[in-house]
């Protein structure tokens, strides 16, 4: 069978037919989608990969068709390559420029004499997911993307051709990229999105007896999720309105701007001081801005301090609350040392307005408020009780202190913070937290399983930090000149 170029006239449907692909009813509902971003949540085995590979095959057929396959690795990136390889090579034995099918080397490309041509990247090093401009997009086991990698490298490169998303991928509504775009799906107030859950035996080919062996052999919770394309709901154990959450967690906006807080404390030799603000590439952290720094609003920093500083330990975690609206107006998250965190911190303070900030103290916490102290004029104090001689005499300490006495009001706070409405979290990332954040079987209270809270914590201290400066503005007095010298034009750059 050689090349028929009158194939390159067909539409999607004729060609479908021509190669003999039939999509099953629900695959067919995805193929009839018109929307700019698909996302189908769906059990194993239900033919997601080859549906998303048949949906850009027509596209090629066209000039000057530029598309990527992006999976978490290259292997994860493999299974959809692997049908439009074979449907455009081997079934339409189109002519090539360049065709490769090596994963090992990480070289899966096709490229076609009419300029269009499609690669599989991978998201391990989303540097190198830069400068392409696209008209198709497929997000191979969608769920394990970090959404830092899709927002800061692979969203853009679809704007200037106004391009297409794919998003397949098993439901995990833990992750931060798929489920708030999933549930935007199933929402008609967005109108470029489209979205459908189905389950394993919606794929006819896949026998009910070898479904009901898996059922037998799972848990019930992994068998929803793997093989009924169940979400597997948060927030049943959360001290938190989950009502509530969810309903943020569907309408959580994109970030105004995306990328690292690099901070760096210059001598200027008279006495002052001087914090350069960068926003970089590094994997180390991120920084996500919601809301710029509005001059007539007061904003509040809170902090939460690593434990450790490796990439693979725990994380800290600094937000910026607008006191005025209750927005959660910025927040960076990402694994440094104490040392650095209180640069990021004092950069993100001078950044909205000198802004109080209030570090939690506890383990490696005080190193950062040692830093801090040097030269950011407006730190959270507690007051705490020392014993000197014969009298007890009480003194403000710098930092927050999280205690078996203060984390439950911190956290009480916060829950009558987002219920009354005065508290609004913008990063879906919070908002997961806040989901599966509740009381352990000892009554602890602290994130369940094996979840993170940080951004919990640092959102809790920073509502704190709003509530003391809203009554006592008061300042270090022991920093008062640095204030005096900073306070009429602070040194930030953006």
């Amino acid at each position: 069978m050689s090349f028929d170029p009158a194939i390159m006239q067909l539409g999607k449907w004729k060609l479908f037919e021509h190669i003999g692909y039939q999509p099953h009813e629900k695959q067919m509902a995805f193929h009839m989608s018109k929307a700019r971003f698909r996302i189908t949540a769906a059990g194993t085995r239900f033919g997601k990969s080859l549906m998303a590979a048949m949906e850009c095959c027509h596209l090629l057929l066209k000039p000057n068709i530029q598309g990527w396959i992006v999976g978490p690795t290259y292997r994860l990136g493999e299974k959809e390559f692997r049908y439009v390889f074979k449907t455009m090579v081997h079934t339409l034995q189109c002519p090539t420029v360049r065709a490769n099918d090596n994963v090992e080397l990480g070289d899966m490309y096709i490229e076609f004499p009419w300029g269009s041509w499609v690669r599989v990247m991978t998201a391990e090093k989303p540097k190198n997911l830069l400068g392409e401009e696209l008209d198709f997009m497929i997000l191979g086991e969608a769920s394990q993307i970090k959404k830092q990698t899709y927002t800061r490298y692979l969203r853009g490169r679809i704007v200037t051709r106004n391009g297409w998303v794919v998003a397949n991928t098993t439901p995990n509504e833990q992750e931060d990229l798929i489920y708030p775009m999933f549930l935007k799906g199933q929402d008609p107030r967005f109108t470029e999105y489209w979205s459908e859950q189905y389950g394993t035996a919606d794929n006819p080919l896949i026998p009910m007896e070898e479904i009901e062996a898996a059922r037998a052999d799972l848990p019930p919770d992994e068998f929803a999720e793997q093989y009924l394309g169940e979400f597997m709901v948060l927030g049943a154990k959360s001290i938190f309105d989950s009502d509530i959450l969810h309903e943020f967690l569907k309408n959580s906006p994109d970030p105004l701007r995306v990328g690292s807080v690099i901070a760096e404390l210059v001598d200027e030799g008279t006495g002052g001081i001087h914090l350069n603000w960068e926003i970089e590439d590094d994997e180390d952290g991120c920084l996500e801005i919601y809301e710029e720094y509005d001059p007539s609003c007061s904003y509040a920093i809170g902090g939460d301090v690593a434990e450790d500083d490796t990439s693979m330990g725990d994380f800290s975690s600094v937000d910026v609350l607008n006191c005025n609206t209750g927005n959660q107006a910025a927040q960076w998250h990402g694994s440094i040392s104490p040392h650095e965190l209180a640069y990021v911190s004092g950069a993100l303070g001078y950044a909205y307005g000198v802004a109080p900030i209030g570090i939690e103290h506890n383990n490696m916490g005080a190193a950062t408020n040692h830093e801090l102290k040097k030269f950011y004029p407006k730190l959270y104090r507690r007051k705490v009780m020392d014993i000197k001689g014969p009298k007890d005499k009480k003194t403000k300490k710098v930092g927050w202190y999280t205690s078996a006495k203060s984390k439950p009001i911190m956290i009480k706070d916060l829950v009558k913070a987002l219920s009354n409405g005065e508290f609004t979290p913008n990063s879906p990332a919070t908002i997961r937290e806040m989901l599966s954040f509740g009381k352990s079987k000892d009554g602890k209270l602290q994130a369940l399983g094996a979840n993170h809270d940080d951004r919990v914590i640092s959102a809790a201290i920073a509502e704190q930090v709003g509530q003391q400066f809203a009554y006592d503005p008061s300042i270090d007095d022991n920093l008062d000149h640095l204030y005096q010298q900073q306070v009429a034009g602070y040194g930030v750059q953006s």
